[in-house]
């Protein structure tokens, strides 16, 4: 089913996480590892936070066995635009600005997170005035530099 993984909607997925036939942290590694294969060639995430992204997966399985009410987005791997502040990650402003490290989540992204989306890392936005710089995993904690993508 791995490979089915990336062509199904967030709904379908958030369905076969709450019925156990796959579980947050495989589709979560589905997607880190797509984005591995692909993140050099498409340039798409700024950052990854494989770390997080793997512990937000683990918490999502464990509320599934636990048999909690899961949110509309419970396991899904979601990303938000680079000037989107997620807390703990690399924010740019607009215009592509290095703004630093994220020090809390923006109003949407918190309430991704409580509807149960695993937030990946941040996109880049294409069509500003800015050149291309190479995207990094988010061992871009505060206090370090992160290793590039690739």
């Amino acid at each position: 089913m791995s490979n089915e993984l990336t062509w199904l909607p967030g709904w379908s997925l958030r369905s076969l996480m709450a019925d156990g036939q796959v579980s947050p942290v495989e589709v979560v590694e589905h997607f880190l590892g797509r984005i591995a294969e692909h993140n050099e060639l498409l340039h798409a995430f700024q950052s990854i936070d494989e770390e997080g992204a793997r512990q937000q997966a683990k918490q999502a399985e464990a509320a599934v066995l636990r048999g909690e009410e899961l949110g509309a987005l419970h396991g899904v791997p979601l990303s938000v635009k680079e000037y989107i502040p997620v807390e703990g990650l690399p924010l740019r402003d607009s215009d592509g600005v290095d703004k630093g490290i994220a020090k809390h989540d923006a109003l949407g992204v918190a309430r991704l997170r409580r509807a149960g989306a695993v937030i990946l890392g941040p996109t880049l936005r294409w069509g500003s005035r800015r050149r291309f710089s190479t995207p990094t995993t988010a061992t871009t904690r505060p206090g370090t530099r992160g290793t590039p993508v690739g």
